[in-house]
C-alpha cells in the first residue's frame, strides 16, 4: 500500500534464476510454491487498488503431462487470482541464458489464457518483437539484455552504433555524478567481449571517470564538467557535499564485473579515490577548478 499511490501496477517476479532469489524464497523459487504464490497474488488483488501482474518461467514436464500443458495450468491458476496479467519467460528455471529460448510456448498459451500475455525470452531488436508477436499472438513482450547493451534498439529506425550510445551514457553518468562503480558495471553491460575485447579490457581496468573518460576520448568533456561543477559547489559552500559518498556503500573496490555469455572471469580493479581525481582535474583546470 505504501507505493500503490506512486505507481500505475504492481508486478510480483517470480522468473529470476539468480541463487540470491532461489535461497530466499523469491523469484523462481516461487513456481516450486504455487499455494504460496497464488495466496499471494489473490491478498494483493483484493488489498491493492491497482493492477497486478506476474511473471513466471514455464514449468517442467510431468509424468503425465508436457511442459506447455503445465505451463497452462499453472498459468490458469493464476489467472484465477484476479492479476490483470501474465508474463512468460520462455525458458526453465535451471535453463541457462545460453540455452536458445522456446517460442514455441507462447501460441498454445495464448490460447488458453483469457487474460493477456507478455513474451519474454532472446527477444533482441525490434523485429525479433513484431515477428514473436505475430507468430503467437501475444499481447506484448518484455526484454533486458538487449536494451541494457543498445537502448537505441526501440527506434524505428534502427538502433544506433554501440559506440555512440556508451559515449552518451558516460557523459550523463559523469554530469549527474552518479557513483563510479554503478557507472562502470553498466558500461561493461553495454561492452561485451563480443564487441570487442581489447577496448572491453580498458573499460574494465578503468578505477576512476578519469580513466574511463580517458577510453572513450572524451577527457575534454569531462575536465569541463568537473571544474563547473567544483566551480558551482563552491559558490553554494558545499564542495564537501559534492565529494561524498562518490565510492558508494560497497567500498573502493567493483563488487561485480558482469560476465556475458561464454566469456571468462576477469579481475576487478579496484578504484582510486574519487578526491584524488578532483586534485588532478584542478591542477588541469587551473583557474576553472576552486579549492
Amino acid at each position: 500500500m505504501v507505493v500503490a499511490g506512486d505507481v500505475a501496477g504492481i508486478d510480483v517476479n517470480c522468473g529470476c534464476p539468480k541463487r540470491f532469489s532461489l535461497i530466499s524464497g523469491m523469484g523462481a523459487a516461487l513456481l516450486s510454491e504455487p499455494e504460496r504464490l497464488i495466496n499471494i497474488l489473490t491478498s494483493l488483488v483484493k488489498k491493492i487498488p491497482i493492477p497486478i501482474t506476474c511473471k513466471i518461467r514455464m514449468i517442467p514436464q510431468t509424468d503425465d503431462m508436457t511442459s506447455t500443458q503445465t505451463t497452462i495450468n499453472f498459468m490458469q491458476r493464476l489467472e484465477e487470482t484476479g492479476i490483470k496479467a501474465i508474463g512468460l519467460h520462455c525458458r526453465f528455471k535451471n535453463d541457462k541464458r545460453q540455452f536458445p529460448g522456446r517460442w514455441e510456448i507462447f501460441a498454445p498459451v495464448v490460447r488458453a489464457i483469457r487474460i493477456p500475455v507478455i513474451a519474454n525470452g532472446d527477444i533482441f531488436t525490434l523485429e525479433d518483437a513484431k515477428r514473436l508477436k505475430e507468430l503467437s499472438g501475444v499481447s506484448s513482450v518484455m526484454l533486458a539484455r538487449a536494451a541494457e547493451q543498445n537502448p537505441s534498439i526501440f527506434r524505428k529506425e534502427g538502433p544506433l552504433p554501440r559506440y555512440e550510445i556508451l559515449k552518451e551514457y558516460v557523459r550523463t553518468a559523469v554530469q549527474y555524478n552518479m557513483p563510479f562503480h554503478n557507472a562502470k558495471y553498466c558500461v561493461l553491460i553495454m561492452w561485451p567481449t563480443s564487441a570487442g575485447k581489447e577496448f572491453r579490457e580498458k573499460l574494465v581496468k578503468s578505477k576512476t571517470y578519469v580513466d574511463l573518460c580517458g577510453a572513450l576520448d572524451m577527457m575534454e568533456f569531462y575536465e569541463d564538467v568537473v571544474a563547473s561543477q567544483l566551480k558551482r559547489a563552491a559558490e553554494l559552500c558545499q564542495t564537501d557535499r559534492l565529494l561524498e559518498d562518490e565510492t558508494g556503500e560497497l567500498g573502493t573496490d567493483c563488487p561485480y564485473i558482469p560476465i556475458a555469455a561464454g566469456e571468462e572471469e576477469v579481475e576487478c580493479y579496484g578504484m582510486a579515490e574519487w578526491t584524488s581525481t578532483l586534485e588532478e582535474v584542478e591542477m588541469k583546470t587551473k583557474g576553472l577548478a576552486i579549492a
